[in-house]
């Protein structure tokens, strides 16, 4: 929601501060907005029509990105 991207914002200097580079899954109707962060190094937008399929194909294209670290503001 647009609550939890604003609150993320936050940590976004701090995990610069480290050296990472930020990528960030969100629903497409929410990617122009972090899109816009300057902080935000890649967007991986998700369309909500798209469903379970549309979240399985989001998920083999991210393991392919072989991420370190993962930050699940619901998790």
């Amino acid at each position: 929601s647009m609550g939890d991207i604003v609150h993320c914002f936050f940590a976004l200097p701090f995990l610069k501060q480290l050296n990472s580079s930020i990528h960030w899954v969100t629903r497409n109707d929410f990617g122009e907005l972090v899109k816009s962060h300057p902080l935000v190094d890649q967007v991986w937008s998700l369309r909500r029509e798209e469903g379970l399929i549309g979240l399985i194909r989001l998920g083999l294209l991210l393991r392919k990105e072989h991420f370190t670290h993962v930050y699940d503001a619901h998790s």
